[in-house]
């Protein structure tokens, strides 16, 4: 029996059930059983990761279930996945990535948005580029919850993104329009579109071979880029690999599109993150 944490939020375990699925079709032998755990952060709405910090947070619990082995692996959207995991723990793999688009739910009309919620600092860096005179808030909850505060006027218009919205399968709103940002308008987090599958140290060799070998190295390159640029899932920072070219978001140097060159995954990534460093030094100089 394979016990799965997983949060406790429809998105959550919808993207735990595709996990689920997958491996169960690769491991027939095996049985699944899925443990929902109920975490801190998701009881807190009124906490501001930014201020108050918001490193694992959405991981602790998870955590925790493994560590004393309640549980034997742990899905997450791989966006919220801190940087360095807790000690004997390890990313296995992930499932193949969906779409790494960010979209924008509005009330209004684009040219009519004065006033936008989010709680990501990527997000609203960059939006203050297509929305200067916008004004921002903080917005907290599950998907459902945060469209009715935009349907009911709490705000014009927040961010979504589009896997975690086509996973729940909405497609729209009664009073909101949905469309998506170009990757050069706003940069992805690292990861994003991607379920993680974590698991106990020792035991990844059970689980990788079932899963996406390119999202693998797409979301290494880009969480190994993230560390050296900003770290941390509320990082300002976005980074996106399409496997050529690397999009970086940083507010201090605005968008970049990078070449990626190597002919391994390895060197692909020694490639990028030799390019961030030197961006790196810019930024500190």
């Amino acid at each position: 029996m394979i016990t799965v944490a997983t949060r406790k939020s429809p998105l959550a375990r919808i993207q735990t059930n595709t996990a689920v699925c997958l491996l169960s079709e690769a491991l027939p032998d095996e049985s699944f059983q899925i443990l929902p755990i109920v975490t801190e952060i998701d009881s807190r709405l009124d906490y501001s990761l930014e201020t108050q910090g918001g490193n694992g947070l959405f991981t602790k619990e998870l955590d925790h279930a493994l560590l004393n082995k309640t549980a034997d692996i742990a899905i997450h959207s791989a966006k919220d996945l801190p940087i360095e995991l807790a000690d004997s723990l390890v990313i296995a793999g992930y499932t193949a990535r969906e779409s790494i688009a960010d979209c924008l739910v509005s009330r209004v009309e684009r040219h009519l948005i004065k006033q936008i919620a989010t709680s990501s600092p990527r997000r609203r860096e960059q939006l203050k580029e297509i929305f200067p005179d916008a004004k921002f808030k903080l917005i907290r909850g599950n998907v459902g919850t945060r469209l009715q505060k935009i349907a009911n006027g709490e705000a014009d218009a927040t961010l979504l993104a589009e896997a975690g919205l086509n996973r729940l399968e909405i497609y729209e709103h009664e009073g909101l329009s949905f469309i998506n940002l170009e990757v050069d308008l706003m940069v992805p987090a690292a990861g994003q579109g991607a379920i993680a599958v974590v698991c106990r140290s020792g035991d990844e060799a059970r689980y990788r071979p079932h899963l996406c070998d390119q999202t693998f190295s797409a979301v290494s390159l880009e969480k190994a880029c993230l560390k050296v640029l900003d770290g941390g899932c509320q990082s300002p920072a976005g980074l996106y690999f399409d496997g050529t070219h690397l999009h970086i978001f940083h507010p201090s140097i605005a968008y970049n599109c990078l070449k990626i060159e190597g002919n391994t995954a390895m060197e692909k990534e020694a490639f990028a993150v030799e390019q961030v460093q030197l961006i790196r030094h810019r930024i500190n100089e």
